[in-house]
């Protein structure tokens, strides 16, 4: 099974570029969902900042989805052999961290996310100082990801979060 996943901040312009250049280079279909107050899925052929406004997940799959769940845990069932972008939740002080990862299964999918995956990485910046808040104390974790819009956000003062917890992320380039 495949288990690929990274985490990452970036801003929704960059986040809507990526999209749709990886949309087009592999002919994805790419499906917004929204989990709150109701489970919605709407399929879109051109990624626009409004989706990730709504949405929480965006879906990139292989074919057109034939038939999909009103339901929120079927719809998952279904789609198992997708990539998943997990959008976190921004305000005017805050930046929550995105991630991106799938469980395929299917050989050939994982090889595809995994060059999807790779083209979000490469228009990063790897490597964070992961803080707790209270006690500043702090540590290098090589393994996230920030864009330049993320980064211009973060030094103009907003906290860059983790996606759940009260972790916060430093974003510097370089191991400083």
């Amino acid at each position: 099974m495949g288990n690929i996943n990274i985490g990452f901040h970036a801003q929704k312009d960059e986040v809507v570029k990526l999209i749709n250049s990886i949309m087009l280079q592999y002919q994805l279909t790419v499906v917004a969902v929204k989990l709150w107050p109701d489970f919605e899925y709407q399929i879109i052929d051109t990624m626009k900042e409004e989706y990730l406004n709504s949405a929480r997940f965006i879906f990139f799959s292989k074919e057109t989805p034939r038939q999909l769940s009103n339901n929120y845990h079927e719809f998952l069932v279904q789609n198992a052999e997708s990539l998943v972008l997990q959008i976190g939740e921004r305000t005017e002080e805050s930046m929550k961290e995105s991630t991106i990862g799938t469980r395929a299964t299917n050989s050939e999918n994982i090889k595809l996310w995994k060059k999807v995956i790779k083209i979000f990485k490469e228009e990063m910046h790897q490597g964070v100082w992961v803080m707790v808040p209270k006690s500043g104390v702090k540590k290098y974790y090589k393994n996230h990801y920030f864009t330049i819009g993320a980064k211009n956000a973060y030094e103009k003062g907003v906290k860059m979060k983790a996606f759940a917890g009260i972790n916060e992320y430093q974003l510097i380039l370089g191991n400083q």
